[in-house]
């Protein structure tokens, strides 16, 4: 058995440093897609037939985000080039943003923070209060 890692990946975007132990001894990270085996696609770049005559060693294409928009999954099969995603990848995540969004408007985050004083959601209630009573006098 070779010690050459047996695939050739490229990536999109910048592989992050603590992933890349995770390719030891199975891939190659390489610098340019028409080397590649395998790429981890992001959303930026069009993957069509033009792409896919420039990388002829290419088999997979697999889709770090949800969808497909920027694949013509038709030119893909057309080269017998596997495509796939991770549609599950940001379920979580997005949930968890939409509870803290959720909270940032109950709780006042963004006025509290404009207004300067500590993130007391009370403070800018009360000062809305007076405000308006200020006002009506």
């Amino acid at each position: 058995m070779s010690d050459q890692p047996r695939f050739r990946i490229w990536f999109e975007r910048a592989i992050p440093s603590r992933y890349a132990p995770m390719l030891e001894g199975v891939a190659t990270v390489v610098p340019d897609p028409s080397e590649a085996d395998g790429i981890v696609a992001g959303s930026r770049v069009p993957y069509n037939a033009d792409f896919f005559q420039k990388a002829p060693a290419l088999q997979v294409v697999s889709r770090t985000g949800i969808g497909y928009g920027n694949i013509r999954v038709s030119d893909a099969t057309a080269r017998r080039i596997a495509v796939c995603n991770a549609p599950d990848g940001p379920t979580t995540s997005t949930a968890e943003h939409t509870i803290a969004l959720i909270f940032a408007v109950t709780k006042k985050l963004k006025q509290c923070a404009d207004s300067g004083h500590p993130l007391d959601p009370r403070s800018v209630d009360r000062r809305d209060e007076t405000s308006d009573r200020r006002r009506k006098a």
